[in-house]
């Protein structure tokens, strides 16, 4: 089978008549974690929901070769995972029914009458994301790490070959945040494709494989981490200088100090 790929082809997506993301093009490629990165507003949100089918678009994006509006929906859905912002969860459900959700795309519509194949999928859905002592638990009385990685199991439970992951380490403490982006990490090198929108640098700069940069609705810098994160482009998009650092081989960048204004 050949590695999951996205390709865009100048890309526009409007809101309500306004231009958010203007004539992106791209191509990535499985086995790849990119970091989607840029200032707010930089539409960065915008265009991850565009690749998962969520906003209507101008251009071209295709998915695996095909273009993705011609792709039924269980078809998409079974192509692509979206873990969306916030983790919220307002169902008072056992976390174990939530990962089950995710083979909703293969047929499953009752989490209680499960073959023993989606049984085998959302076990391991749970393991690798830590979570199988929660299966019991309400999912609305689960911590914002564990709810974090309840969503986080109900999207690997898909097998779906791209993973997309809005701010998938937002609002969580330090160690939840290694522990997700490790998991992410986890995933590229079994050869999905996954692609998170972050506003962590440092993690971005030490996890990822490729960084695309956004501002103003387009991509301005996209490559290895070394090179879209130079000090030009840091103050230039963000306004910023960084602390670069070196541990046990890997690089370590930290936000430090506001550039100053011409």
């Amino acid at each position: 089978m050949s590695p999951p790929r996205i390709a865009l082809e100048d890309v526009t997506v409007r809101i309500a008549g306004r231009r958010i993301v203007g004539g992106v093009s791209l191509e990535l490629a499985g086995g790849t974690l990119v970091a989607l990165i840029g200032p707010n507003g930089a539409g960065k949100t915008t265009l991850l929901k565009a690749m998962a089918g969520l906003l209507p678009h101008e251009g071209r994006l295709a998915l695996n070769g095909n273009d993705r509006v011609s792709l039924d929906r269980r078809a998409r859905a079974r192509l692509i995972g979206y873990l969306p912002q916030g983790h919220q969860v307002h169902w008072p459900l056992p976390a174990e029914d939530i990962v089950a959700l995710g083979r909703f795309p293969h047929g499953v519509v009752d989490p209680r009458r499960l073959s023993s194949e989606d049984g085998r999928i959302i076990r391991e859905a749970m393991r690798a994301t830590g979570t199988e002592a929660l299966a019991g638990q309400s999912a609305t009385t689960l911590s914002g790490g564990e709810r974090a990685r309840i969503m986080l199991a109900r999207v690997l439970a898909v097998e779906a070959p791209i993973l997309l992951a809005d701010e998938p380490t937002a609002s969580l403490d330090p160690r939840h945040q290694l522990v997700v982006m490790e998991i992410l990490r986890q995933q590229a090198r079994q050869g999905r494709l996954v692609v998170a929108v972050t506003h962590d640098l440092t993690l971005a700069a030490r996890m990822a494989d490729r960084i695309v940069l956004m501002n103003g609705g387009t991509v301005v810098a996209s490559g290895a981490p070394a090179d879209v994160l130079s000090d030009g482009q840091l103050a230039e998009t963000y306004g910023i200088r960084a602390l670069r650092l070196d541990h046990g081989g890997e690089p370590a960048l930290v936000p430090w100090q506001v550039e100053a204004q011409p």
